[in-house]
């Protein structure tokens, strides 16, 4: 059987959400994060941060995250 236009067609559309479900969602899920983080320091909005900051800093630095 010769692949044919279809096959190549669902191959770049799997490979296309894979990498967008790989790479850019959580580079964008990331950055967001890292913005409320500066623009909304804790001690401003401490409702915002349940935990306390020295708790989420050490997780934050922690190995293999």
């Amino acid at each position: 059987m010769q692949p044919t236009l279809a096959y190549f067609v669902s191959y770049a559309v799997v490979l296309s959400q894979v990498l967008l479900l790989s790479f850019y969602l959580p580079r964008m899920i990331h950055n967001r994060v890292r913005q409320v983080i500066k623009e909304h320091p804790p001690s401003e909005y401490p409702k915002l941060y349940p935990v306390q900051e020295a708790v989420w800093q050490e997780q934050r630095s922690a190995p293999g995250l």
